[in-house]
């Protein structure tokens, strides 16, 4: 589902993730989201599958569970999901799942890695 950039990058510019970030920077991470509805109940990321990319929730929320299925925490409006298993290189050490209907804005895992790394090149130079 595409996501209109009039609504998605002032919303990314709220977030946390993004707080303080030049208006060039939440244009670009922008362009690479793409919208995920999740229904209520349904898995949204999966424990010990591959990464599909970094998300962040914009509507609705995520229960992260742990392989045991142990609730840890609850995902909300502007929270990210996937960063670990992208920092990491391997699976997803959580599994999320819907705890209502959800929207999310997710990237790719191709488009999440390159972003990862122009993100840690920007976040090198002075400011």
């Amino acid at each position: 589902m595409k996501l209109a950039s009039g609504k998605i990058e002032p919303f990314l510019a709220r977030c946390d993730l993004f707080k303080g970030a030049d208006k060039s920077i939440v244009a670009r991470a922008a362009a690479l989201l793409a919208g995920v509805d999740v229904p209520a109940g349904a898995v949204a990321v999966t424990a010990g599958a591959p990464s599909d990319g970094l998300g962040i929730v914009f509507s609705g929320a995520l229960s992260v569970r742990l392989p045991d299925g142990s609730e840890v925490e609850t995902l909300g409006p502007g929270d990210h999901f996937g960063d670990a298993a992208l920092v990491l290189g391997g699976p997803s050490p959580t599994t999320l799942v819907a705890s209502e209907p959800t929207r999310a804005c997710a990237t790719s895992p191709a488009s999440s890695r390159a972003s990862a790394r122009w993100s840690a090149c920007s976040s090198r130079s002075p400011s």
